[in-house]
C-alpha cells in the first residue's frame, strides 16, 4: 500500500466539507450547493492567524483574460438561455418550459433552445417564471428523453410518444440517491443480490427490452438506496444492449455494490480492499477501490493505474479528498480524459491547504480585495466547469508575504456563499453573481454570532446592548430609519464582542423599531437578551472549558503514569526490593516508590477522565442553549 513521501508526494488538500455534493453530476449537469439563508448563517469562522484580505485585491492590476468571454444571447424562445443545464436545480429566479398536458415536468432554457425549440412544436411548452425557492430540475437530460424518444420525435413530427413518457416520469418520486429510503419501490433482479434501482433512474437509463426484461418492480420495506446514482452502475447499464452482455453486467455490479464508497474527506483502513496508485509518470496519487471502478474502469485511463496491497493503518483516496470528483465526473460525461489529469497535475504539485499558500492566484476582471481562487481550485473546479472565462491570471503571490487562503477552501469563512455564488455564474454564463458578492464581502468578516471571542478587533454598528457586526450591517443594517441613532458607528472592539443582529427574531424586532421608532424598547430587550446569554451561553463556554482542561490533564497524568511504571519496573528487575510502599488512596504492595507514583497518576488520570466525560456537563449545557434559543 502507498505512503506518503515527501520526496514524491504531497500532502492531500482539505477538500470540501464531509456533506458537501459537488457540482458536477454523474450525468451532464451541473448541480448547486444550498445558499444559507443569510450571508452569516452557519458559516465557519474566519482563520485568525491568516491574513483576512488577501493581496489578489491590491498591487498590480490583473492581466486580461486569454480569451474573451461572450454572454448568452437572447433565443427567439423569448429568454437567454443558461450556459449549462440545470439538471440539478438552480437558486435563482429564473425560465423554465413545460408542456401543458404534463405541467409538473420541467424543461431548463438551456436544454429548450438548444433542443426541444423546433418549429413544429415550440408553440406545444409554455414559458413560466420560477422563483428560487420554488426552482426544479431539468428533466430533459434523461438518455431515455434527450437521445431516444426526441429524436423520434423530431422525424416523425409526433409529439405523443414523449408526452406519454414525460406523464409517467412525472408521477415518480425523485431518486435518492445515497441516502437509505424504506419502503419504496424497487427494480431489482434475481441475478444480482442486494442491488436495487429507483424507478426514475431505471426509466432515465434507456434500458434495452431485451435487458429490463431481467428487471421486476418490487416494494421493499427495509431501506435501500440507489445503484444507478454510481457512476460505473449507470455507465455498464447504458453500454449492455445485448442479452448476451447480461453475465459481464451482472458480475460488474454485484463487485460494485460489495465495495464500500469513497471515504470522501475521511480516512480508511487500508488493509482488506484493494488501492490503487497511477505509474510514472502521471501525477502520484492513490484512489480507492470505487473511484478506480467509477472513473476510470472500461477507459483507456484503467491502464494508468496499478493495484497495491494494503496494512494495518489509514489512507485516504485523492479524489474523494478533494475537489479532483469534480474534474473526474466532468471527465466521465465530456469522455476527455485530459480533464482529470490536468487538474490532478495542479492539484498534487501545489494543493490548496487549511494554512493558506503562496502561488499563482486568479481573481476576477474588478479584482475585488479580498478575493482569489488558488490554482489547483481552478484547474480542479473553475476549468472543468467551464468557467475560466470570468476569471484573469493575478499572477504569482510574493513568497516573503504571509500565506493566504483561497476562497474556494472549504476553511474559508465565506466557503458557501462563494461556491453557490460562482455555481450560479457558471449555469447562467454570468459572472456578476460571483463579482457582486466577492466586491461586497471580499474583506468583511464573516458575524461572530454569539461568541464574543471572535469579536475581538471587529467593527461594531448600533448599540452596547444590540450590537451589529459588519457582515451584518452591510447586508441588513445599513441604510435603515435607525441609522442615524446608532451609539456606535463602525467602532473596532479589542475586547471582543457579540452580534445581535444575526437572528430572525432581532432584525424583526430591530424592523418594528424602525417603523415605530421606538429605540428605547427595543434596547430594553436587548439588554434583557444579553442577561439571558450571561446566565447561558457563557455559562456553557467555562463548562466547555473546565471539560477541556480535565481532558488535558487526564493526558498529561496517564502519561506521567506511565513513564513512572517504567521507571519503576526498571528498577525492580535491576535491584529488586525488600519491601512494598503504598498508602490508602493508591492501594499497598508497590514495588517502589516509582510504581507508588505511576499508579497514583493512573488514580488522578481517571478521575480527571471521568471529569471530562460526565454526562452532567453535556446535560447541563443542552438545557442552557434551550433557554439561550427561546430568546436568540
Amino acid at each position: 500500500m502507498p505512503t506518503y513521501d515527501p520526496d514524491t508526494d504531497f500532502e492531500p488538500p482539505p477538500g470540501p466539507p464531509p456533506n458537501w455534493a459537488p457540482p458536477v453530476q454523474q450525468r451532464p449537469s451541473i448541480s448547486e450547493p444550498p445558499v444559507p439563508t443569510s450571508p452569516q448563517a452557519d458559516q465557519p469562522s474566519q482563520k485568525p492567524n491568516l491574513k483576512p484580505t488577501d493581496p489578489v485585491g491590491q498591487g498590480q492590476s490583473p492581466r486580461k483574460p486569454s480569451e474573451p468571454w461572450k454572454f448568452p444571447k437572447p433565443h427567439p424562445c423569448g429568454v437567454t438561455p443558461l450556459a449549462e443545464c440545470a439538471a440539478g436545480g438552480i437558486n435563482l429566479d429564473v425560465d423554465w418550459f413545460h408542456h401543458p398536458a404534463v405541467p409538473s415536468l420541467y424543461i431548463c432554457s438551456r436544454c429548450y433552445a438548444e433542443h426541444v425549440y423546433d418549429p413544429r412544436f415550440h408553440e406545444s411548452f409554455e414559458k413560466v417564471h420560477m422563483k428560487a425557492a420554488e426552482s426544479p430540475c431539468c428533466s430533459f437530460p434523461s438518455r431515455r428523453l434527450k437521445e431516444q424518444l426526441w429524436p423520434v420525435a423530431l422525424s416523425s413530427g409526433d409529439l405523443a410518444p414523449v408526452l406519454e413518457y414525460m406523464k409517467m416520469r412525472a408521477a415518480l418520486p425523485p431518486c435518492p440517491a445515497a441516502a437509505s429510503v424504506e419502503g419504496r419501490a424497487w427494480y431489482v433482479s434475481t441475478d444480482i443480490q442486494g442491488s436495487t434501482m429507483c424507478p426514475a433512474c431505471f426509466e432515465d437509463a434507456g434500458i434495452e427490452p431485451v435487458i429490463r426484461e431481467k428487471f421486476t418492480l418490487q416494494t421493499i420495506p427495509n431501506g435501500c438506496t440507489c445503484d444507478l446514482a454510481c457512476t460505473f452502475i449507470d455507465r455498464l447499464l447504458k453500454e449492455t444492449k445485448k442479452i448476451e452482455e447480461w453475465k459481464n453486467f451482472v458480475e460488474g455490479v454485484s463487485a460494485r455494490i460489495s465495495m464500500p464508497a469513497c471515504p470522501k474527506g475521511g480516512k480508511r483502513k487500508a488493509q482488506g480492499l484493494p488501492w490503487y496508485q497511477t505509474n510514472e509518470g502521471r501525477p502520484s496519487m492513490q484512489i480507492c477501490v470505487a473511484c478506480y471502478l467509477d472513473y476510470f474502469v472500461g477507459t483507456p485511463d484503467a491502464q494508468v493505474f496499478h493495484q497495491v496491497g494494503g496494512g494495518d493503518y489509514d489512507t485516504h483516496c485523492d479524489i474523494g479528498n478533494s475537489y479532483l470528483e469534480i474534474a473526474a465526473n466532468t471527465t466521465v460525461w465530456k469522455d476527455d480524459r485530459e480533464i482529470f489529469w490536468k487538474a490532478a497535475k495542479v492539484v498534487r504539485s501545489q494543493p490548496c491547504t487549511t494554512e493558506g499558500i503562496q502561488g499563482k492566484w486568479y481573481t476576477l476582471p474588478n479584482n475585488p480585495p479580498g478575493f482569489g481562487i488558488c490554482e489547483a481550485c481552478f484547474a480542479a473546479v473553475v476549468e472543468p466547469m467551464g468557467a475560466q472565462h470570468f476569471f484573469v491570471d493575478k499572477g504569482d503571490y510574493p513568497w516573503f508575504e504571509p500565506k493566504i487562503l483561497c476562497v474556494f477552501n472549504s476553511e474559508h469563512g465565506r466557503f458557501g456563499n462563494y461556491m453557490a455564488r460562482f455555481v450560479q455564474s457558471a449555469l447562467t454564463g454570468d459572472p456578476k453573481f460571483t463579482g457582486d458578492y466577492a466586491e461586497t464581502y471580499g474583506n468583511v468578516l464573516t458575524c461572530p454570532r454569539d461568541h464574543y471571542r471572535r469579536g475581538k478587533n471587529r467593527k461594531f454598528w448600533g448599540w452596547g446592548v444590540s450590537a451589529i457586526c459588519e457582515e451584518c450591517y452591510v447586508s441588513f443594517a445599513k441604510g435603515t430609519a435607525l441609522e442615524g441613532r446608532f451609539a456606535l458607528k463602525g467602532d473596532p472592539d479589542p475586547k471582543g464582542r457579540m452580534c445581535d443582529m444575526y437572528s430572525p427574531r432581532m432584525r424583526k424586532l430591530y424592523m418594528e423599531a424602525c417603523k415605530t421608532g421606538d429605540l428605547e424598547g427595543f434596547l430594553a430587550i436587548g439588554n434583557q437578551r444579553h442577561e439571558v446569554w450571561c446566565a447561558t451561553i457563557a455559562v456553557c463556554d467555562r463548562i466547555q472549558s473546565d471539560m477541556q482542561m480535565a481532558a488535558f490533564q487526564a493526558n498529561r497524568l496517564r502519561s506521567s503514569s506511565m513513564f513512572y511504571n517504567f521507571l519503576g519496573h526498571s528498577v525492580d528487575n535491576t535491584i529488586g526490593h525488600s519491601y512494598t510502599v503504598g498508602n490508602s488512596y493508591a492501594g499497598y504492595g508497590h514495588a517502589n516508590d516509582y510504581l507508588l507514583t505511576g499508579a497514583t497518576m493512573a488514580k488522578q488520570a481517571q478521575e480527571a477522565s471521568n471529569e471530562a466525560t460526565t454526562l452532567s456537563g453535556p446535560a447541563r449545557m443542552a438545557m442552557l442553549r434551550r433557554q439561550w434559543a427561546e430568546v436568540e
